[in-house]
């Protein structure tokens, strides 16, 4: 090849050469702009309506899933949604049979509740009266109706959910009156519960005696080693994870039961769910 040609070769060459880096160029940031897109994409959120996030509350609440409950399971955003896409799975399966029995309860209760009130006004009529006993076995068969269904969705759960954090499922369930802030506590007993107490007697009296914000230092402290030495490694661990998981627990809580939008602008919110 002569050089004239070789010169017509390099000169057509190099336009080429450019466009094409060019192009290539383009792509590369086209890819760039467009992933941060597709990253940003979220799961769509689930805002129930007000009557179906009451029952989800509801039965929330009887399943011991509050988000405090979840929070001492130390529980992570994504293990949090995938426990309440279960419950809210089984919940929009028997959805027919819980609100039913939960209406079928509430006016047995009211009913029963109607026919005492009229007793105690002195306003029964003699009928009312011996009504009273069908009333009650009555409000006994419609809870038991309603108990029940729990039960079920609690077996549903069971799966889902660790030995450990069963037994904080169960403490939310059944916790003693009086336990206040050691209610997510699993297995906590009434000797704890008079432990505890007569520790906060004892903060609450040096802190009263205390002179100087050191002196109440001190018995705070003193109070929380005491706590320390009456829990078990298991209920100091739930206590902790209260402090440690809740943003991430609230997160998904949001994600999968949000409040509903008349909620949220009137302000109204849950404190437990």
């Amino acid at each position: 090849m002569s050089d004239k040609a070789k010169r017509n070769v390099v000169r057509i060459g190099i336009p080429g050469v450019a466009l094409l880096g060019a192009l290539a160029v383009a792509m590369v940031l086209w890819q760039g702009q467009a992933a941060p897109a597709r990253a940003q994409e979220a799961p769509a959120q689930q805002t129930l309506d007000a009557v179906t996030y009451s029952q989800v509350r509801v039965l929330r609440g009887r399943l011991g899933l509050t988000s405090q409950a979840l929070a001492a399971m130390g529980l992570m955003q994504g293990q949090a949604e995938g426990v309440l896409e279960r419950m809210l799975a089984w919940y929009e399966a028997n959805e027919a049979t819980w609100t039913a029995r939960r209406q079928a309860a509430g006016s047995a209760r009211q009913a029963w509740r109607r026919a005492l009130r009229a007793v105690r006004d002195g306003t029964a009529t003699a009928e009312v009266r011996e009504s009273l006993p069908q009333l009650r076995t009555a409000v006994t068969a419609a809870e038991q109706a309603e108990q029940a269904t729990v039960d079920a969705a609690q077996a549903h759960m069971q799966s889902a959910l660790t030995a450990s954090q069963l037994a904080i499922v169960n403490a939310a369930r059944t916790a003693p009156t009086g336990a206040g802030e050691f209610a997510l506590a699993p297995g906590l007993t009434a000797t704890q519960l008079s432990a505890i107490a007569r520790a906060k007697t004892r903060r609450a009296r040096r802190s009263l005696c205390a002179a100087d914000p050191a002196a109440r230092d001190a018995a705070n402290t003193a109070y929380t080693q005491a706590i320390a030495g009456i829990l078990t490694p298991a209920q100091r661990t739930a206590r902790a994870n209260i402090r440690e998981s809740p943003a991430a627990v609230q997160a998904a809580s949001g994600g999968i039961v949000s409040l509903p939008s008349e909620w949220v602008e009137s302000g109204e919110a849950d404190e437990r769910a």
